[in-house]
């Protein structure tokens, strides 16, 4: 009975793999921060439907998020900041004027 193998690299991981989780991570956060930067900026993206042949599009929707924290990135450029507004709300609803199905009653109406 040999050693595991690696699917990823084809041997049974050793010291010199110890990092490589960490890098994966970072490179798939880095790769979202790319796409989320295309869409907001319109450039080009490939997308595709399930099971569909990808195509190219330029997304030309403005993008809403909602949060309770800034998005996190390592781009701190004039040009990604510039891009954001955000919205404040400081006042806060009382519980008994909360209408907590509003976005059913909404809907319903359309």
């Amino acid at each position: 009975a040999g050693a595991k193998r690696c699917k990823r690299h084809g041997r049974a991981p050793g010291p010199e793999l110890m990092g490589s989780a960490q890098h994966d991570r970072e490179a798939q956060q880095q790769h979202r921060q790319r796409q989320h930067a295309k869409i907001v900026c319109g450039e080009q993206i490939t997308v595709q439907h399930k099971n569909q042949t990808p195509f190219d599009v330029h997304p030309t929707a403005a993008q809403w998020f909602a949060s309770n924290h800034s998005p996190k990135t390592k781009d701190t450029s004039d040009g990604f900041n510039r891009r954001w507004l955000f919205l404040e709300f400081p006042r806060r609803i009382p519980d008994e004027k909360k209408v907590i199905d509003i976005d059913q009653i909404i809907l319903a109406a359309e």
